[in-house]
């Protein structure tokens, strides 16, 4: 559950100041790629890390989460701008 209108930004924020900063991860880190919406979360990563490649973020990123797993959903979800708007579909896929 979440108490936010915008889990997506607000998990991603948390989870780019972890790995922009080479911190260990935490339970509150996982906790953003254990819902419907963690493949939102990894889409808005890997795109902030192509609009500045050469920050701290950019060079974490894989360390942190899988690499193979972030290209394909950044590839099948290229047309998402809105990606609060792609955790809430992801949500009906699983019903």
């Amino acid at each position: 559950m979440y108490l936010s209108e915008t889990p997506v930004k607000n998990y991603t924020d948390m989870a780019a100041r972890v790995i922009s900063s080479g911190q260990p991860t935490t339970r509150r880190f996982d906790s953003a790629f254990e819902w419907w919406g963690a493949s939102a979360v990894a889409v808005a990563l890997y795109r902030r890390t192509l609009k500045r490649p050469n920050t701290n973020l950019a060079r974490n990123l894989f360390r942190y989460i899988n690499e193979d797993m972030t290209l394909a959903d950044a590839a099948r979800f290229a047309d998402w701008d809105d990606l609060e708007a792609l955790a809430r579909h992801l949500k009906e896929q699983q019903k």
